[in-house]
């Protein structure tokens, strides 16, 4: 018998009524480069399940939607089960090219050897080329005082989608925030990374297509488009981002940039609304809420639910740093090839 040990990357992929013509290519191109591969369902899909019988993944299947930090947080868990050391995250809604994986790999060995503490090595983001005006990518935000090393550069935050963590750090960092549910839980965790002394990077010769939204919506005067969300997003986005305003570990600057740039966001959004007065209204309820730290499911979002806090989700607490083992003391057992997760829908929240 071989005792041969894989080291390749784990992958996982949080979903949420999928394309499928999107996501099954993407599975199959990962199961190339990553093992194992684990599928999160964030609520029930019985047309997937069906399409991934045939398929080599460790499908979670939740009957709940719990969000995407949540989604991660189970997902790094079942990665450091199996006795891995660098997970790849991803959306339903990327497209990876063939051996990326290994690249990203190989920029996070070459930076752990030159002491640089990556907690995460993320491609560089592009519009998809069969609709390039359709879409915008996400901006590349430069961390500063920090020089470029070969194709590797540093930067503030990732997207989730593309990232491949390094779960000794996450350890370390804590875990997503599961109470922004969706949108800017990426990026709080790597300001928070950054305070806690690792690095966050792009290497910018790994393209990978993404679509962001359902396409953008004109800015005019006001600058490049944004992209077009449904208005429960807009409002998960504002509430966090005007959460992170409290945060000691996101940076005075970028505290002052967002503030600028949630304005813009509202006349943007607002404009687009017809200037609703009720959409105004219910912006501007998001960002009294995320001052107020009332987080949770954002008003709209179908099927949600919140797994009980932990003690260290208490005001005050880090982000559950405590909460999890490290990967060296999780069982090397294989789990079940389908979880399932049964928490009861959590209400008033908003």
């Amino acid at each position: 018998m071989s005792t041969q040990t894989d080291v390749r990357p784990a992958a996982g992929i949080v979903v949420f009524r999928p394309n499928l013509d999107l996501l099954l290519p993407l599975i199959d191109g990962m199961a190339q480069e990553c093992h194992p591969v684990f599928v999160f369902l964030n609520g029930p899909d019985e047309q997937l399940q069906e399409r991934l019988r045939s398929r080599d993944v460790r499908v979670i299947e939740s009957a709940y939607n719990l969000g995407v930090g949540e989604a991660l947080n189970i997902l790094v868990l079942s990665a450091a089960w199996e006795g891995k050391r660098q997970l790849l995250l991803l959306d339903q809604d990327s497209e990876l090219p063939p051996a990326s994986v290994s690249k990203l790999a190989e920029a996070m060995a070459d930076l752990q050897a030159r002491g640089m503490a990556p907690a995460a090595v993320g491609p560089k983001v592009v519009t998809p080329h069969d609709a390039p005006a359709t879409y915008r990518a996400p901006r590349m935000f430069l961390q500063p005082h920090r020089d470029p090393i070969g194709s590797a550069t540093p930067v503030r935050y990732l997207i989730t989608s593309g990232t491949l963590l390094n779960l000794d750090a996450f350890f370390s960092i804590g875990r997503f925030r599961s109470d922004y549910f969706i949108d800017a839980v990426d990026t709080e965790w790597c300001f928070r990374a950054w305070r806690r002394g690792f690095s966050c990077w792009v290497r910018t010769d790994v393209k990978m297509e993404h679509r962001v939204g359902g396409g953008v919506m004109k800015a005019g005067p006001l600058g490049p488009p944004i992209p077009l969300q449904t208005e429960m997003r807009l409002y998960s986005y504002m509430r966090n981002q005007a959460h992170g305003l409290r945060l000691p570990h996101i940076p005075l600057s970028w505290k002052g940039r967002f503030v600028l740039h949630i304005v813009r966001v509202t006349a943007i959004a607002w404009a687009h609304h017809g200037f609703r007065l009720s959409f105004l209204t219910k912006m501007m309820q998001a960002v009294r809420r995320g001052l107020g730290g009332q987080l949770g499911p954002p008003p709209g979002a179908v099927n949600a639910a919140q797994l009980p806090a932990l003690p260290s989700d208490a005001p005050g607490h880090s982000a559950g740093r405590e909460s999890y083992v490290a990967p060296e003391r999780a069982r090397a057992q294989h789990p079940p090839r389908k979880a399932r997760f049964n928490a009861a829908p959590e209400r008033d929240l908003i």
